[in-house]
């Protein structure tokens, strides 16, 4: 339903992605328990929230993003995830860091690529990246 166009239902739209916020800032652990498949689809939702042009819903995708970073950051999940979305991340933040209609998010945008640069110069990566990423690179080639 909210998928569908960026127009209808914006009240849905929003307070999903409101819950998701909730979720990741008071529930984290209950996300780790997602299956492989669940968490993807968490994680689309979050990436299709701050590429939205609905300010409201862009920012609150963002927010998402840094703030589950952040938990990921203090989990014993981060080698697994940066390992699965670390490049494609990096991607999609520059894609909308770099995209004149989604100028408003640039501080938090800035906060989050800032971040992921910072999760790599402290070595906190000790996993390969670039097996998942020719992967994603392919995935993204075929759509």
């Amino acid at each position: 339903m909210i998928t569908a166009n960026f127009e209808d239902h914006p009240d849905h739209r929003i307070n999903f992605f409101r819950l998701l916020e909730a979720i990741n800032r008071h529930a984290f652990p209950a996300m780790l328990r997602l299956n492989a498949q669940q968490f993807q689809l968490v994680m689309d939702s979050i990436i299709w929230a701050m590429k939205h042009l609905e300010r409201n819903i862009a920012d609150t995708g963002l927010q998402i993003l840094y703030d589950l970073i952040h938990n990921v950051q203090m989990s014993d999940i981060a080698n697994d995830f940066y390992k699965t979305y670390f490049i494609s991340l990096l991607q999609d933040i520059l894609g909308v860091l770099t995209d004149t209609l989604h100028k408003p998010g640039f501080r938090i945008q800035s906060l989050i690529l800032a971040k992921l640069f910072s999760i790599l110069e402290t070595g906190a990566i000790t996993v390969p990246l670039w097996v998942n990423a020719v992967r994603s690179t392919h995935a993204h080639a075929r759509t």
